[in-house]
């Protein structure tokens, strides 16, 4: 067969909705890295389906540890880049 195609709002619900269970089977550190796809299923068979959520997929393979160490990386990334944008330029100062 084929691979089923993500036509509905429904379908991607149902990945992301499966892949909260694979997290929750192994929340501390995941089922390991992209295997949340081939865990994960539209019509009872693993096609390789991403979940078509980085957060969600990133929790289910990589568990608490590696979710948390994404949301580190990205909110340091936006604080520091807010800090320069905006912090700096609303006190006056410039660096060189």
């Amino acid at each position: 067969g084929s691979v089923p195609e993500l036509k509905s709002y429904d379908s991607r619900f149902e990945l992301m909705r499966q892949a909260f269970v694979v997290f929750l089977d192994a929340p501390i550190f995941g089922a390991g890295l992209r295997d949340t796809e081939w865990l994960i299923s539209l019509d009872g068979r693993s096609y390789g389906l991403q979940v078509h959520n980085d957060y969600v997929g990133t929790f289910s393979d990589l568990g608490l540890i590696g979710g948390c160490l994404l949301l580190g990386i990205v909110g340091l990334v936006t604080w520091q880049v807010w800090h320069v944008q905006y912090a700096d330029s609303r006190r006056g100062t410039v660096k060189n």
